[in-house]
């Protein structure tokens, strides 16, 4: 089996930090919860609120970054924390996870049936 590096999709992520250690929005100044909407603009790795970006970017059809002034499209902005759809944060539900167990409950079938001497396509 090749293996494949996702090295290239590695994003950077720049969260501001308050003095208290806590993270928050360097727009609106609010600090992050398990209960804020949280987004990133891929171009930048810069993360604010949803709110943030939502009036002063996507309302605004302004596309530059508010910190850095660097360019970017709406497709960008990614979704880092969805408090309305929590189920989004159960890894077990990713889409990458479940095809890897997929594939590696497929091998370890497909070994099984070697092993016990079954001829896999006559396996039903």
């Amino acid at each position: 089996m090749k293996k494949v590096s996702h090295y290239s999709q590695t994003l950077l992520f720049n969260f501001l930090i308050l003095e208290t250690g806590n993270y928050h929005c360097p727009i609106l100044r609010k600090e992050f919860t398990d209960k804020t909407s949280i987004v990133m603009i891929r171009t930048s790795g810069n993360v604010y609120c949803k709110d943030a970006v939502e009036e002063l970017n996507v309302k605004a059809e302004n596309w530059f970054d508010l910190i850095s002034g660097q360019a970017f499209n709406k497709d960008d902005i990614l979704v880092i924390q969805d408090p309305k759809h929590p189920e989004k944060r159960f890894i077990s539900s990713f889409q990458h996870i479940q095809e890897e167990t997929a594939l590696a409950n497929g091998l370890f079938f497909h070994h099984l049936l070697l092993i016990n001497g079954s001829d896999f396509k006559n396996h039903k």
